[in-house]
């Protein structure tokens, strides 16, 4: 893929490991930056705290020198959109729990379904809690139980492994600790 054609780039959640490139990307691209509305909020005032940066610095996930930088956001993706790139048909999932805006994306690719969950979902089902403001157990399940009836190929978590086919599994495993009472494997 050329990176000129590049146009357009979708954020899952405000956190550093997936918006705070944003900025970045937007100047050596001129892409538009779209995210939740939630998001948005975070993104545009380059919110670090909302964006649980110090959170992450302490974990040593980011360095202590990290900046996250505002930017802006041409459009604010709801739960249900539609999103066209090329023969690809993109849907917006709302998956709150995680972080709050959290978004997962469906590509609709002739018969086959992808799904880019972000931080919501990890390979095997296990999900990430964190001490952070805005993740909260409730809308995490019900986030859970809504990715249930998907029944997608390829599973394309924003972190560790992915499945190219079976991806269904995965939302199964964490689907089926709730079912008994559990808590879905956590990371």
């Amino acid at each position: 893929m050329d990176r000129d054609s590049i146009d357009t780039v979708v954020v899952t959640h405000a956190h550093g490991d997936h918006a705070g490139g944003a900025a970045g990307l937007r100047g050596a691209l001129g892409a538009e930056i779209m995210t939740s509305p939630e998001v948005t909020r975070i993104l545009t005032a380059g919110d670090s705290e909302a964006a649980s940066v110090p959170v992450g610095q302490r974990l040593g996930a980011y360095p202590p020198d990290y900046q996250y930088r505002a930017c802006p956001v041409a459009r604010e993706l709801q739960d249900g959109d539609r999103l066209q790139v090329g023969d690809l048909d993109v849907e917006v999932i709302a998956t709150p729990g995680h972080a709050i805006g959290h978004l997962c994306f469906l590509v609709h690719a002739g018969d086959r379904r992808d799904l880019f969950s972000g931080d919501m979902m990890l390979f095997g089902g296990r999900l990430i809690i964190q001490n952070t403001w805005d993740c909260e157990s409730v809308p995490y399940l019900e986030s859970v139980r809504r990715l249930g009836d998907l029944e997608i190929d390829g599973f394309f978590p924003g972190h560790l492994s992915y499945s190219v086919e079976r991806g269904q599994r995965h939302i199964e495993i964490a689907n089926a600790a709730l079912d008994i009472g559990k808590f879905p494997p956590v990371l």
